[in-house]
């Protein structure tokens, strides 16, 4: 590529720190393949910080934000509707699930949350991929979509617990998922 090691190396040394891979010398690097307790463990927290979230969202929302809102939650309710394979389907609910959660985060208006938060979502992605993929969640799209109906709710009726405690329960489930495919 016409480019110095030092700069691959660098960064492959910051995502063996960040646990995503093994360097080992000599050899070469090793995906790491997370136990179904440290994929638990992160889950627990990654809900946490989304409830948080969602919590700023119902307290902070402005009203035109809510139109932006319900327009993704509209392109959700259509995308599931659409007859899809399940690899279609899980891949391009993922996108509109990154942006259903966006959203959330853009009406939260705390940078350092959500700041927090996008580092939390790339590992998940890590650990779905870590999993076989996306297409786990081909089966429980559905339930993601009502569950996100129940967050979308509560942000919008101003319910700063309910948003948490939905949201909470959302990403907990999502974790369960991918924990009971690592096992």
């Amino acid at each position: 590529l016409g480019i110095s090691r030092y700069p691959v190396m660098e960064a492959l040394k910051r995502t063996e720190a960040e646990g995503f891979l093994r360097i080992v010398p000599q050899v070469g690097c090793i995906v790491t393949e997370p136990s179904p307790n440290e994929i638990s463990d992160f889950y627990s927290v990654f809900a946490l910080i989304e409830g948080e979230l969602a919590a700023c969202a119902a307290e902070r929302r402005l009203p035109e934000e809510l139109d932006a809102f319900a327009a993704v939650s509209a392109r959700l309710d259509r995308y599931i509707d659409e007859p899809h394979s399940p690899q279609e389907s899980a891949s391009a609910y993922r996108k509109l699930n990154h942006e259903f959660h966006a959203q959330i985060h853009r009406m939260a208006r705390s940078d350092i949350i959500s700041r927090m938060s996008v580092k939390l979502w790339d590992r998940s992605d890590f650990y779905i991929a870590t999993v076989r993929g996306p297409q786990i969640f081909a089966n429980r799209i559905r339930i993601a979509h009502d569950e996100h109906q129940a967050v979308q709710r509560a942000i919008v009726d101003g319910d700063v617990k309910a948003a948490r405690r939905l949201m909470e329960i959302h990403i907990r489930a999502t974790g369960q998922t991918v924990t009971e495919r690592r096992v």
